[in-house]
């Protein structure tokens, strides 16, 4: 209750911390890594052995986990409203064996009605229960996603801010790790209730990350399952050992000219310090391959002609040739509907960004 009423006196009231993500909570508390797993009916969808292989490998490296339900429910679930995960095992059922999920209602009660029978949830009426693993991910139903929160004992975040002088910054940094220890890069900005908070609008960013130590490189752009749930970061994960690594970013924010700094920040388990080297070139063309269209998977160069602006963003991209090396985005066994220029020029808006979104 405590944490609850800290978080309403930021954002001004009660009302203003109602709805949203719970990704956005744990991200204010821990800084840690946090990766959504949407179930059936999102959009996003992964495999059901796939979450389940992700589910249980959360659980036995004892990283928190949180399911989240939306306006329409089963089972006598409750709506709008996020239950703590604290398992996924085998149960025995009548003499089968069935997977399912141990979940705990922060109300401390629960009104779960489904196939584990209440002999096996003795601890119903304490808000802890189980439900089958099918129940808990099916199409239709209560839970939409669910959200862990990569959170490591020891380890911390070590960050330093950038200022935006206009729309667009781009920088290159290093650091040094001697640990081999595995660790995160995130590039970070404010979210959607931060900026509403401050009665600013959206500023619809732009943003391509990449790491590099030694002939590893690792690249990142914010996707649309990001922006789905509203995550105000991009983050790259590297495996660690010791040694220099590169960061380079471009970061655009077209809506926001308002924005005055992003942060930059390692997740790790030894404190780094940032150096700059310089500024990137922003990139004006993009690479892509890996599209079941064949026609996208070519060079496309960004068009800055005030006759193809939209306000004031240059919304257009257009085929030939350039000097410009091209930022690669692969995007392997991806469908891409629509058909012709026009609809592939649209598609490419933000080169990294509009394109997970669209294709």
């Amino acid at each position: 209750m405590i944490l609850e009423k800290a978080w309403a006196k930021i954002f001004g009231s009660y009302k203003r911390i109602e709805s949203g993500f719970a990704v956005e909570a744990i991200k204010a508390l821990t800084q840690a890594p946090v990766d959504i797993l949407p179930h059936a009916g999102q959009g996003f969808e992964f495999s059901k052995e796939d979450l389940w292989a992700a589910i249980t490998d959360a659980v036995h490296k004892r990283h928190p986990l949180v399911a989240g339900t939306g306006d329409d429910t089963t089972n006598n679930i409750a709506r709008g409203h996020v239950y703590a995960v604290l398992g996924a095992t085998l149960m025995d059922i009548d003499g089968t064996s069935h997977r399912v999920v141990h979940l705990f209602n922060p109300w401390a009660f629960s009104n779960y009605r489904g196939k584990v029978p209440a002999r096996l949830n003795p601890k119903i009426r304490q808000g802890f229960f189980y439900m089958l693993f099918d129940e808990f991910l099916s199409s239709g139903s209560a839970f939409g996603a669910t959200t862990v929160a990569r959170v490591r004992d020891g380890y911390s975040v070590s960050a330093r801010r950038f200022a935006k002088q206009e729309q667009r910054i781009s920088k290159v940094v290093e650091f040094d790790v001697a640990s081999s220890e595995p660790f995160s890069v995130q590039l970070e900005w404010p979210s959607s209730r931060v900026m509403e908070r401050a009665g600013c609008g959206d500023v619809d960013p732009r943003i391509f990350l990449r790491v590099t130590t030694g002939n590893v490189s690792v690249s990142s752009s914010r996707s649309a399952l990001q922006e789905w749930a509203n995550q105000p970061n991009v983050r790259v994960d590297l495996p660690g050992g010791p040694g220099t690594y590169t960061v380079d970013f471009f970061a655009e924010f077209p809506l926001g000219p308002w924005l005055r700094e992003i942060v930059l920040n390692t997740y790790a388990s030894e404190t780094v310090t940032f150096k700059d080297v310089g500024h990137s070139r922003w990139p004006d063309t993009i690479v892509l391959d890996g599209f079941t269209r064949p026609d996208l998977n070519q060079r496309f160069t960004e068009v800055r002609e005030e006759k193809w602006w939209v306000g004031n963003l240059a919304t257009f991209w257009t085929t030939g040739p350039t000097k410009d090396a091209g930022l690669r985005i692969s995007c392997t066994g991806a469908p891409a509907s629509g058909s012709g220029p026009s609809r592939r020029r649209r598609i490419l808006t933000g080169f990294a960004s509009r394109m997970d979104a669209r294709a």
